[in-house]
């Protein structure tokens, strides 16, 4: 029994030593999880700088505990008060920040004593270097000298004291102003990790430099117990710092910050205490301590990556994750009900792969179309040239839909191709071309089986393309939605200062403003799309028209034409890259001409005319944007009428803005 307690105080030294490793990886882990997420954050980004010094810390402290070089240990020491003495000053820029947050004006004189303490802080470094804040005295442990700072001066503790006092006063002030019941929990959490962290950092560097060489037990089982501690308060400040830096959308970075917390540094400080336990204890129990540090290594990070693995369904069901039992449910059935792209690709390859073995012919194909009726991708089994792809494309084009989805589609024979058109009906409104299936045609097959696969095919491929289209638009619907301006002001209120989420003088425009911009310059010499857009009563519309409805729409006109004309470049017109989005919008809407005649005097394909044209009209949108805000902001109002602004989407207007144009 007593061999065994003579043992205790080194294992738990052993432990200690790993945990020490452990919160230094752990800081430099949070460091780049926050770094990769929310650098732009102010608050994040002023942690970070304590994560960074709080591991510069720690590494150097492990690193001295395993190095019996005096010089090197002595260099590792001045290391870790160098950081100590510039982590101080961080603390309180963190605090000031939190304060900042809550609302509070800070002051001039408030952001110069950052600079003034930071200033300060490296001037404590300067006089530490020289030796002036601390003694050294010679220790003797294990037969063997070690140098060990002593002696230091009462100036050290009153700079850290002062320091912690004021990063207290002010979290306590910051504190006060949250006002909701979820603004003073996580703020709690806040106050009680960053102050625990400051002072446990201090304690741990004057525990360290004395008693670091002891043999007592009860102090390795206080400090293993101490370090756990620690671990877990960076871990529920960084936590902090992410509900506050996030609104809406926290749960998605929470999630992702327990996920990286979990694989990164959980897994690597276990297998460290793991592994340095073996290798420790290897002479003792006569083991090849290679071996089986190499093969607990690895069963260690393959067994705790698996329950992680296993732990993560279950940490996204509870409330924890944000999103709640059947919330999340919601989310995972839609995402196993959505057919993603590359999903649709392999299954019509498949079919086509199918279609060809069934007939015996060297070729098949599936053409899918948008909603405007363009072909937006030919999958194929069996060679292809160019040439045939692009005759497929043509006739993709210029097939009609299906005159009825419970009518059997006829097969249309076509330069070499034998095909289906494919219709399926979309929430129960009329024909929408989905596709086109068919073979390259041989004169020796039979037409009664090539009907039959066929059909047989273009049924199959419906229910698959309809399901695909009809979630898709549903995504687009719920992303313009989600873009609109009472659901901007949701996502942009603060815990720390909900006041600044609720005011409304600069919000931006509704997203259908792309939507309004086309509808009229289609009807730009006169129809209802017109005469009943909504952007007929923008006061930049109202300052270009009369009192008349006819007044209304001339303005509208004049708006239109006016930010247009903002897109044209200097010089003499041409055909060149910079006039291609000037003259679409010219050539189309207030030329009027065909989109063929259009591509052949521009010089480019359908498809590319439709894509400039999309970004054309998204051009003329932020600049009446960008006017109708300036002109609001200038009367001191808000919208006219909130949601009379945004106008009912239709579902075949909905299913139009789906295909961009």
């Amino acid at each position: 029994m007593d061999q065994y307690l003579n043992w205790l105080p080194s294992v738990l030294r052993t432990i200690n030593e790993a945990l020490i490793a452990g919160v230094a990886i752990s800081c430099f882990s949070v460091f780049l999880f926050l770094l990769g997420y929310l650098r732009k954050e102010v608050l994040a980004r002023v942690y970070t700088l304590i994560l960074a010094e709080l591991a510069i810390i720690f590494t150097a402290n492990a690193f001295s505990l395993t190095i019996d070089s005096a010089p090197t240990k002595f260099m590792l020491q001045q290391v870790q008060w160098v950081g100590f003495f510039i982590v101080h000053p961080a603390f309180y820029h963190f605090s000031l920040t939190i304060l900042e947050m809550t609302g509070v004006k800070l002051s001039r004189g408030r952001f110069l004593s950052v600079a003034a303490v930071y200033a300060a802080s490296f001037g404590m470094v300067g006089l530490f270097l020289s030796g002036k804040l601390y003694g050294r005295s010679v220790v003797v442990s294990a037969d063997r000298p070690i140098s060990q700072l002593t002696d230091f001066s009462p100036l050290i503790w009153v700079w850290a004291i002062l320091i912690f006092f004021v990063c207290v006063g002010i979290l306590i002030k910051a504190f006060r102003r949250t006002k909701t019941k979820t603004s003073r929990r996580r703020m709690g959490y806040l106050f009680v990790s960053a102050m625990s962290v400051q002072m446990s950092t201090t304690l741990s560097l004057f525990a360290a430099l004395r008693f670091n060489y002891a043999d007592a037990a009860g102090y390795w089982l206080f400090s293993v117990l101490a370090y756990l501690l620690l671990l877990l308060l960076i871990f529920l400040l960084a936590y902090s710092v992410v509900t506050f830096c996030v609104t809406w959308s926290h749960r998605v970075v929470r999630l992702r910050l327990v996920e990286w917390v979990l694989r990164g540094p959980i897994t690597a400080s276990m297998t460290l205490v793991l592994v340095t336990l073996v290798r420790r204890s290897a002479r003792v129990l006569g083991i090849n301590s290679e071996a089986w540090t190499s093969l607990l290594t690895v069963f260690s990070i393959l067994l705790l990556e698996y329950m992680i693995t296993v732990l993560t369904p279950l940490i996204r069901r509870n409330n924890y994750s944000g999103y709640g039992h059947e919330d999340y449910q919601m989310l995972t059935g839609l995402e196993n009900m959505m057919i993603f792209r590359a999903e649709l690709e392999t299954y019509l390859e498949s079919l086509c792969s199918v279609i060809c073995d069934k007939l015996q012919l060297p070729g098949a194909f599936v053409a899918t179309k948008g909603i405007n009726g363009q072909p937006e991708a030919v999958i194929s089994a069996g060679p292809f040239s160019e040439s045939q792809i692009e005759s497929v494309r043509r006739l993709a084009a210029e097939t009609p839909p299906a005159a009825a989805a419970d009518q059997e589609a006829e097969i249309v024979f076509a330069d070499g191709f034998a095909f289906v058109p494919i219709a399926y009906p979309i929430a129960g409104n009329e024909e929408s071309s989905l596709a086109i299936v068919g073979v390259v045609f041989a004169e020796d097959v039979s037409p009664l089986p090539l009907r039959e696969v066929l059909r047989s095919a273009a049924s199959d491929c419906a229910q698959v393309l309809w399901q695909r289209r009809y979630y898709a638009r549903t995504y687009r619907t719920l992303e313009g939605i989600a873009d609109l301006e009472p659901l901007q002001r949701f996502r942009s209120v603060n815990l720390l200062n909900p006041a600044e989420g609720f005011r409304h003088e600069d919000y931006a425009l509704p997203s259908e403003v792309s939507g309004w911009v086309r509808d009229a310059l289609t009807h730009y010499w006169g129809g209802p799309k017109l005469s009943e857009s909504p952007l007929l009563r923008w006061r930049i519309v109202a300052a270009e028209s009369e009192d008349d409805e006819t007044g209304r729409i001339n303005g509208l006109r004049k708006v239109l034409r006016a930010a247009i004309e903002k897109i044209r470049p200097d010089g003499t017109p041409s055909i060149s890259v910079e006039w291609t989005l000037y003259n679409i919008l010219i050539l189309k809407f207030i030329e009027g001409r065909k989109v063929k005649e259009i591509v052949r005097k521009l010089s480019m394909s359908e498809a590319d005319f439709y894509r400039k044209q999309k970004v054309a009209i998204e051009e003329v949108a932020k600049i009446l944007t960008a006017a109708e805000n300036e002109a609001r902001t200038a009367v001191g109002s808000e919208f006219d009428g909130g949601a009379e602004i945004t106008p009912e989407i239709t579902e075949e207007e909905g299913a139009e803005r789906e295909d961009g144009c």
